[in-house]
């Protein structure tokens, strides 16, 4: 009988050791199979992803589905907590950083920190959405109160006509940014209130979010940042030096030395060619031949401009051994440095150095998958519309002058048209532009 019972109890504990290890190995398989997609066959449904997992796992997962990665390429790069103080919801944030990534190669995931689900980008915006709607429910009245006081100008003749959330990271800031528009004389007020509703100046919340980013990334771009962090000492990274302290005015000036004829009666001035009463000049007035020749110049004086601002950085790294070569079509330096090279680069005080970006960028057609994902296709066929021969007007309260004459840009737009109009203080332009396969936009 005791025999029997001392069996009967190994044979227990022996199938509850056999389900505890049956269970974790199925549980990895599982994770395994979550975490691998072969980009060839990538589902438009992927696992769920269990709820138990940690923030950080449930992020790498997430990316590696979605990317059709191996889960054990990416990391973890940060991670931030985004708090909503009016409806007091809060987010997860969390930075995959592919460590073979080409291209795009570092990701953002969103958690609903309340819920633990992973959010797209949708429910996401749903979050700021409900925060806004909070501030303007709760505040809108006190902010209109507010302008009407510091104008003289009664309440019920205003009215928000756009609010948005802006948030800083670094610094935990989040303020609601409202435009206030007095419709009868046609003037626009805007105010910045903090989550008290009290007035904020929006220029000190951004100087002290610059600060803070200085502070932790320095003159890198965050990417960069991430990836310089699991790169090894000697491994060498392209990198792009934008190239601050370009003297344009300089070029301003050179440019009406050229044409002395029109700068006696214009402004030259970024290429364009301005009136005294700082109106814009119909292209027709002075001939396509001359202003072709203006930015002609322009375009050679701006390179000059570029190469004189990018030299102390060029010839600091020449000094180094490195190669570096300065960009005319903007102002850049490009380079191959090793890690602490870059790092170094980073903590100088070198002349008219501005942010370092990872340099090894892949161009990717975004528009191609836009027209089969939300299925245009079927629309255009269906009503005969392709977005060909449609012309935008911008229409804003002061001068617009689009450059159409950068060099990046050939082509994109057919012709540019002056409108008259009765109102003096609108100044519409329209565009005739160039449209690809399916309507896709080129400008």
């Amino acid at each position: 009988m005791l025999k029997n019972a001392k069996g009967l109890i190994m044979a227990a504990l022996l199938t509850c050791v056999l389900m505890v290890l049956l269970y974790a190995g199925l549980r990895s398989l599982s994770l395994k199979i979550m975490a691998f997609q072969s980009p060839l066959f990538t589902s438009p449904l992927p696992s769920p992803i269990p709820s138990y997992l940690p923030r950080g796992k449930k992020a790498l997962l997430y990316i590696s589905q979605r990317k059709g990665v191996p889960v054990e390429r990416l990391v973890l790069a940060d991670e931030f907590e985004i708090s909503f103080p009016l409806t007091k919801k809060k987010l997860w944030k969390g930075l995959v950083l592919d460590k073979k990534g080409r291209g795009q190669f570092l990701y953002e995931v969103f958690i609903d920190a309340q819920k633990e689900v992973i959010l797209d980008q949708v429910n996401v915006e749903e979050f700021w959405e409900a925060e806004r709607a909070a501030y303007r429910s709760k505040f809108g009245d006190k902010a209109l109160r507010l302008v009407a006081r510091k104008h003289g100008i009664p309440p019920e003749k205003l009215r928000i006509v756009n609010d948005v959330i802006e948030s800083y990271p670094l610094t935990g800031q989040k303020v609601w940014r409202v435009k206030i528009l007095n419709a009868e004389k046609g003037l626009s007020y805007e105010i910045t209130l903090n989550a008290f509703g009290e007035e904020v100046d929006p220029r000190a919340i951004k100087e002290a979010e610059f600060k803070a980013h200085r502070a932790k990334y320095g003159r890198l771009e965050p990417a960069l940042y991430y990836l310089l962090k699991i790169k090894k000492p000697g491994e060498k990274v392209p990198v792009l030096i934008w190239v601050e302290g370009v003297d344009y005015e300089w070029v301003d000036k050179q440019l009406a030395k050229r044409f002395p004829e029109l700068a006696e009666k214009y402004y030259l001035a970024g290429g364009h060619i301005i009136r005294k009463d700082g109106s814009s000049v119909r292209p027709e007035e002075l001939g396509g031949e001359i202003l072709d020749k203006v930015h002609s110049v322009y375009n050679d004086l701006l390179d000059r401009a570029h190469m004189e601002a990018a030299r102390p950085i060029v010839e600091f790294l020449r000094r180094k051994g490195y190669q570096a070569k300065a960009l005319k079509l903007f102002p850049g330096v490009f380079a191959e440095l090793p890690k602490e090279t870059i790092l170094e680069l980073n903590k100088t005080s070198l002349r008219n150095l501005g942010t370092i970006y990872w340099g090894e960028i892949e161009i990717q057609k975004e528009l191609d998958s836009v027209s089969q994902s939300i299925r245009a296709s079927t629309a255009w066929e269906e009503t005969g519309y392709t977005g060909r021969g449609v012309t935008i007007t911008i229409a804003e309260d002061g001068i617009i002058r689009p450059d159409i004459s950068h060099r990046a840009l050939p082509g994109s737009i057919g012709r540019v048209n002056r409108l008259g109009t009765s109102s003096e203080r609108l100044r519409p332009l329209c565009f005739d532009v160039g449209y690809g396969e399916g309507g896709a936009l080129l400008v």
